[in-house]
């Protein structure tokens, strides 16, 4: 039996047990206080150092007892004495929302002495049997895709007898419709059979009721015979005794015997009248008894066709049916199909990510993850499964001067990109570098004139239409200069100094300004330096002010002249960042008034730093930066680049935007890492430590970190934050550092 020790998030101290103990007890850590203040969905993850071992944690195993975390440590986890530190967190989706350390302490026993076995051979163990059992997983859903696309073979091999039995089903549907056709025609017929028998037994009950009538009469006519045969039977005994009294009265005799003979007479007609009506009513009796038969038949032979009709119509009535429920099972098993073979596919696509996982699961047993395996599982959507928000993955970046450095990237962000040449969203795990890399400017200070046709030698002059600073630059106050050789259209003039193109406008005297000349943007030696002088001698070139919109000769805006110019798709930082040439090759004009930065000779291009396997998985990305309203109103609001690498814009860092919804939404990393609930305000208000950036070659030497933001109010001032964590802007010509990122899709 186990010894169990139950500790509050409080404590601060887990006393494990003693050297090289297996289990001997059980350490409960209550966590009820962060299940009721975040909810029950969340995760609790154990990360454990050993004593002496602060570079290499691993995660032993724990469950979960109601509110408790349990950790039964075992062998592997007490192999080394001494006092270490574990950290229990509780991740909330992604998301870790609460943490605490422990001090943990493993008491020595005689016995201890060998190397202790290593927790990083016991982790290889457990995942080389996650490999096992994954593979076998993969067997299993093959077999099952296999007997899935048999039984879709077979539904298709099924579909023709199906399709058959359709259209039998139809024929017999057309048979029965016809035989309804026609039991309704001998329905109609039946039913002029049945009135006709109604006819027929009508007139027979006439005929019978006319013989009844026939019969009465003859009945009464042969009474009256009998009642005359009698009479004349009387008679006739009247007179055989009238003659045989003959003697008494002979003529009285003769009388009576003439009277006896007319009723004899009489009663012979009665009789034959009597006889001939009997007959009559006989016949008419025979005659109504054969109407009679003949309506019964008649009647017989409706009520058949009757029923044959009633049955011929439930029959269509069956048939029909049939053939809907065949159609119906057609429907079905085609839709059926339809849906196996879906399903076939997606277990195809499933089994396919099977065996990436699998393979990859089989590569990490061997060594790290490759960045093409990285980019695999990116690809396949699962980052979020592989990885945390706040991650770090490191990668060797070599300087200019040769020297290789560990730069870790932060995992700031999983969403979806857009990649250079595709129009449909793919699956992204952002990063961006915990440093800050060279200092370049972001855009040098650009020529103030190009000109828009050929310009021979002469003196010539400009005007300044608006005051800025508190020099000399003051509206209407004109310059002179003069050249001593003709210029092409396309060439620039510059106001810099005597010894570089930055002048800092605004911010000096007129008596260092020099108009530095170059026949060709690209060029980074100037044709001529000319001095200037007071005063609007020679031909004019024009006014120059802060309200002149973008254009491609004449005069330029005066503030992209005096400070460079804030548009991130034509800034020589952009260009630094996504190049591979060496030193003096990896900038090159954007626009014809744009000239060469001053590091352009100091560094190679950022990208020449990695080895081909990291840039390998990285892809070319949409990114969305806004545009000033001053100089580029005319363009638009906004505008896309496609970039290996970039630097974050105001809302990716969660700071309150210019331009809300543009640049991009807010990475989580660093929502989490400010600990705010709503984005960073600017300047001093917004300070916040935790935005603090050092230097990749000074890890304790806070720097200024450039976004890539426009200020929005003016041509030359881009967004930053401060060393000392708060968010403000200054001008494009300054040379800060900033943190690259990128995105590996």
């Amino acid at each position: 039996m186990s010894i169990c020790q139950i500790y509050d998030l409080c404590a601060d101290t887990l006393w494990l047990g003693r050297y090289n103990e297996d289990g001997a007890r059980d350490i409960a850590i209550d966590v009820g206080k962060w299940i009721a203040d975040l909810g029950t969905g969340g995760t609790v993850v154990l990360v454990n150092w050993r004593p002496g071992e602060d570079d290499s944690p691993y995660n032993p195993n724990i469950t979960m007892d109601g509110s408790r975390a349990v950790w039964s440590p075992s062998n592997i986890d007490l192999a080394i004495s001494g006092r270490g530190f574990a950290e229990l967190r509780y991740y909330v989706g992604n998301v870790l929302a609460k943490s605490k350390t422990f001090r943990t302490v493993i008491d020595r026993t005689p016995s201890e002495g060998a190397n202790p076995p290593s927790a990083a051979e016991d982790w290889l163990e457990r995942m080389e049997d996650a490999a096992v059992t994954a593979q076998t997983a993969s067997e299993t859903a093959v077999d099952a895709a296999e007997t899935a696309t048999e039984g879709a073979q077979a539904v298709a091999q099924a579909l023709p007898t199906v399709t058959q039995a359709a259209q039998t089903a139809t024929s017999a549907a057309t048979t029965a419709t016809n035989a309804a056709t026609e039991a309704a025609a001998s329905e109609e017929v039946a039913s002029v059979a049945a009135n006709a028998a109604q006819t027929a037994s009508e007139s027979a009950t006439a005929a019978s009721q006319t013989a009844v009538s026939a019969a009465t009469t003859a009945t009464t006519k042969a009474a009256q015979a009998v009642e005359a045969a009698g009479t004349a039977t009387t008679k006739a005994s009247e007179a055989t005794q009238a003659a045989t009294t003959a003697t008494a009265n002979a003529q009285t005799s003769t009388a009576k015997a003439g009277e006896a003979t007319t009723a004899a007479a009489t009663a012979t007609s009665k009789a034959t009248e009597a006889t001939t009506a009997a007959s009559t009513a006989s016949a008419a009796a025979t005659t109504a008894t054969g109407a009679a038969s003949t309506a019964t038949s008649a009647a017989s032979t409706a009520t058949a066709a009757k029923t044959a009709a009633q049955t011929a119509q439930t029959g269509a009535e069956t048939a029909q049916t049939a053939a809907e429920q065949a159609a119906a099972s057609v429907t079905a098993s085609a839709e059926q199909i339809e849906t196996n073979r879906q399903d076939i596919s997606e277990i195809k696509a499933d089994l396919s990510q099977l065996d990436s996982d699998v393979d990859i699961l089989r590569e990490m047993a061997t060594g790290d993850l490759t960045w093409a395996q990285i980019q695999r599982i990116v690809q396949a959507g699962n980052a979020e499964k592989w990885f945390s928000i706040g991650d770090q993955l490191e990668v060797e970046w070599t300087d200019t001067n040769g020297t290789t450095h560990t730069l870790p990237f932060d995992v700031v962000s999983f969403a979806p990109v857009v990649k250079e040449g595709e129009n449909t969203e793919s699956p992204g795990m952002w990063l961006e570098s915990h440093y800050a890399m060279e200092p370049v400017q972001f855009d040098q200070n650009e020529a103030f004139y190009v000109l828009p046709d050929a310009l021979p030698a002469g003196t010539y002059h400009f005007t300044f239409g608006t005051t800025w600073g508190s020099k000399d630059v003051v509206s209407g106050d004109s310059y002179s200069f003069t050249t001593t050789r003709a210029y092409s259209a396309g060439a620039q003039f510059v106001i810099g100094s005597a010894t570089s193109d930055a002048s800092s406008l605004p911010d000096t005297l007129s008596s260092t300004w020099r108009i530095r000349t170059y026949e060709n943007p690209s060029d980074t030696t100037p044709a001529e330096i000319l001095s200037l002088t007071a005063g609007a001698s020679g031909v004019s070139l024009g006014t120059i002010t802060s309200s002149i919109k973008y254009a491609d000769s004449g005069l330029n805006n005066l503030q992209r002249a005096g400070y460079g110019y804030n548009r991130w798709a034509m800034s020589a930082m952009r260009q630094w960042l996504n190049s591979g040439a060496d030193v003096g090759a990896w900038w090159t004009p954007s626009n014809p008034f744009d000239r060469a930065p001053a590091h352009l000779g100091t560094y190679k291009g950022f990208m020449t730093g990695f080895d081909a396997d990291f840039l390998s998985a990285l892809s070319p990305v949409k990114v969305t930066t806004a545009l000033n309203a001053v100089s580029d109103s005319i363009i638009g609001t906004t505008e896309d680049t496609y970039d290996t690498f970039f630097l974050a814009s105001l809302e990716q860092e969660y700071i309150v935007p210019q331009l809300a919804g543009v640049e991009g939404t807010y990475w989580p990393y660093w929502k989490e890492r400010l600990g705010l609930d709503s984005p960073q305000a600017w300047y001093a208000a917004g300070t916040n430590e935790n935005h603090i950036r050092y230097a990749y070659n000074a890890t304790t030497s806070a720097r200024y970190c450039r976004l890539r933001s426009a200020y929005l109010g003016n041509a030359y001032f881009t967004w930053y934050v401060y060393a000392a964590g708060a968010a403000s802007s200054s001008s494009a010509a300054t040379a800060n550092r900033g943190c690259p990122a990128c995105v590996i899709a």
